[in-house]
């Protein structure tokens, strides 16, 4: 379950009363309704999709689509038919594939092309692509991912292109379809501390404390196509993910008490050991911090050689299972790696025990043994 993401959103369509079409104007009407019952962070809740709507697409070798359209000299060329999404460049879902697009490049000219879109027309790497918009076909620049887009439910799509380039081409083309479209999903995005608001705008529970959202004077769950079975997987999910960060903090918290533990006996005995060159330290007035600082340099280059041999080994393992036996083929989407980030927290984490325990340990003999300085110094 620790490998696992925690679910983040849920989708709807609209429903078969006709009551709620999936508009502009509901959705944004839907958006204030939501921020009105969610403190904090009111924006990103909800971003609509245009599902598998264009679907004629031309390879193209330069960024011009003249010679498709009508009158143009390749106008009989014949299109293919490929699957696309339509999405908000801001929802979550596709951060990662929107941040792929080259620097300065306007988002309103780019397509995002797929695996099975590549494979679809043989492994042809074309540069650019002309889509059918409304009968007129207009150029994009394609910009290749390494995984498939993903849509509702699990339906994945061989392509995809932002809302704001698909309201930009439609207005440029004068689309007289487009003031009449629809989208075709909507998603609901919550987080772990407002997930009991969003899920009780829409279905009632005993943790709610508002009633589900109402629009003229109906409950927006009979106007909307959503499965209530959502709502107790939601639940479950929200449940582990909780349950799994739980239980990292008591893993944290159990090795760092046996390392503080192991610490102050190995540091104590250390000490026990050389207390005699201690002493004799003490009684040449060397300072008690002084002696402290001794230690901890110590533990600061033990540390230093620990953390060489742990990432040297690791390095060799990750390397041996990925020649050998790669974890991805026993795990799915399963990936040994280690980055500098990594290593940071439990860096810092370890110093700070270390050098806590080793100061307090011998600042406390120190301390105790402060007459055996003063008869040594006598004699």
């Amino acid at each position: 379950q620790l490998s696992k993401p925690e679910v983040s959103h849920f989708t709807f369509s609209k429903g078969m009363s006709g009551k709620f079409p999936l508009k502009y104007g509901n959705i944004k009407d839907l958006k204030r309704m939501l921020a009105s019952r969610i403190a904090g962070d009111k924006q990103g809740i909800v971003f609509p999709r245009r599902e598998d709507f264009l679907t004629d697409i031309i390879p193209s070798e330069e960024n011009s689509c003249e010679r498709f359209n009508s009158g143009g000299t390749q106008s009989a060329t014949r299109p293919s038919n490929s699957h696309l999404i339509v999405f908000d460049e801001n929802e979550p879902l596709y951060s990662d594939v929107v941040q792929l697009a080259a620097t300065g490049i306007d988002l309103k000219s780019v397509v995002f092309g797929t695996p099975d879109l590549l494979a679809s027309f043989g492994g042809e790497n074309f540069e650019y692509v002309c889509l059918d918009i409304d009968g007129t076909f207009v150029p994009f620049q394609i910009q290749w991912i390494e995984r498939k887009l993903p849509g509702g439910g699990d339906r994945t799509f061989f392509m995809g292109i932002t809302e704001q380039a698909f309201m930009h081409w439609s207005i440029r083309t004068k689309s007289i379809n487009f003031p009449n479209l629809t989208f075709s999903y909507a998603a609901i995005y919550f987080e772990k501390n407002n997930v009991n608001e969003v899920l009780c705008a829409f279905e009632k529970s005993d943790a709610c404390a508002l009633k589900p959202l109402e629009i003229d004077s109906e409950s927006i769950t009979k106007l909307i196509l959503l499965d209530k079975d959502i709502f107790k997987q939601i639940s479950q999910f929200t449940l582990q993910a909780r349950l799994a960060q739980t239980a990292i903090i008591v893993l944290i918290a159990s090795f760092s008490l046996v390392m503080i533990a192991s610490l102050i006996f190995a540091t104590s005995s250390e000490v026990k050991t050389q207390e005699r060159s201690l002493a004799i330290l003490r009684a040449f007035g060397v300072a008690g911090l002084k002696i402290t600082l001794i230690f901890q340099m110590r533990s600061v280059i033990q540390l230093a050689y620990s953390l060489f041999f742990a990432v040297l080994v690791f390095t060799i393992f990750a390397f041996l299972f990925g020649y050998f036996a790669p974890p991805s083929g026993i795990i799915a989407d399963l990936d040994i790696k280690a980055s500098f980030l990594d290593l940071i927290l439990p860096t810092l984490l370890t110093l700070v025990i270390t050098q806590s325990v080793t100061f307090l340990v011998v600042i406390l003999w120190s301390n105790r043994n402060k007459y055996v300085a003063e008869k040594l110094q006598g004699l």
